[in-house]
């Protein structure tokens, strides 16, 4: 888990640096395009207003409104070379697909790694398994994005227009099952992919075999992953809503937001390996072996004499 989170954050250090060296300062204008559409200050205030009880869904849908209207307007505003706003609307589409692909590295090697430790107690170098599984992860990662993308923009439009019926045609305490219902399609999605990952790691086939295999073998355990799955997402939001709703510092926000959320994202990978193994029937390792004329052998062996000798000499006192 460790090693994987250097992994993203030597990731995201190196495509900014690409960015600033490619697209100078074009980053600055996209950077800015999440602070200028006012996003922090409608969430603080529709959280705020939620509590106090003075939540209205008029005003509610007049602030999204204005927010996505001057997000609209930082992106066309972007400069660029052929001063064409789609140029800029690309410029940022891009950006966000290069590194979604590029932070999957780590998922893809985690899981190979977790893998084998599990069937054969094997334990390789988490950069081992980046480099000797690299053409693998770019076809997962490529086939699961065209895949995961129009899903996850499914459940974004239908859960947000799903709250602003409830909002404006009920009352505002509506806006809190809306939320529910939100996670729960969120939920439902990762669960519906879960075993698409961990069949590749193990059964030696193909990304589009694999694929077809996890979503076969999903319905034996859907349920057992869903409900697991909506606890990990739903512990993800509230850490990145406190995030941020109550930290102003932008460093401080962006860590709490996400080194969490990347250590409950590695349980749930733990998690779905372990669910595919139950309803495969596969075996797997649940006790340290120690195989003589390894270090890990003569270390316990030397912590074993360590220990026999300490109570031979309390005994003897």
């Amino acid at each position: 888990m460790v090693k994987a989170l250097i992994f993203q954050v030597l990731i995201l250090a190196l495509l900014v640096a690409l960015c600033f060296l490619i697209f100078g300062g074009i980053v600055n204008d996209i950077i800015s395009v999440s602070t200028a559409g006012g996003w922090d200050d409608f969430f603080r205030d529709t959280v705020q207003s939620i509590a106090d009880g003075t939540f209205d869904g008029t005003t509610f849908a007049q602030q999204l409104a204005q927010s996505i209207d001057k997000t609209q307007a930082a992106i066309e505003a972007i400069p660029n070379m052929w001063n064409r706003v789609e140029f800029s609307y690309i410029t940022c589409i891009i950006l966000v697909i290069l590194y979604r692909m590029l932070i999957s590295f780590s998922d893809v090697a985690v899981c190979f790694q977790i893998a084998e430790f599990m069937t054969s107690n094997t334990e390789r170098p988490f950069t081992w398994f980046v480099v000797k599984k690299f053409g693998e992860s770019c076809s997962f990662i490529f086939r699961q994005m065209l895949l995961a993308l129009p899903l996850d923009l499914l459940v974004l439009i239908g859960s947000t227009g799903l709250s602003l019926i409830f909002v404006l045609t009920l009352r505002w305490w509506s806006i809190i099952p809306a939320a529910i219902i939100a996670l729960f399609m969120y939920s439902a999605r990762h669960a519906y992919l879960a075993f698409w990952l961990p069949s590749l790691v193990t059964e030696g086939k193909n990304v589009r075999q694999s694929c077809i295999n996890g979503l076969t073998v999903i319905p034996r355990r859907f349920w057992h992953v869903f409900w697991k799955t909506f606890v990990v997402i739903l512990l993800m939001a509230c850490i990145s809503l406190v995030s941020l709703l109550y930290i102003d510092n932008a460093l401080l926000k962006l860590a709490v937001g996400t080194v969490p959320n990347l250590c409950l994202f590695f349980i749930l990978k733990c998690i779905n390996l372990v669910e595919y193994f139950q309803a495969t029937n596969k075996p797997y390792f649940y006790k340290k072996v120690y195989v003589e004329g390894t270090d890990q052998f003569n270390k316990k062996m030397a912590r074993e004499k360590r220990s026999s000798k300490s109570a031979k000499t309390t005994k003897n006192k």
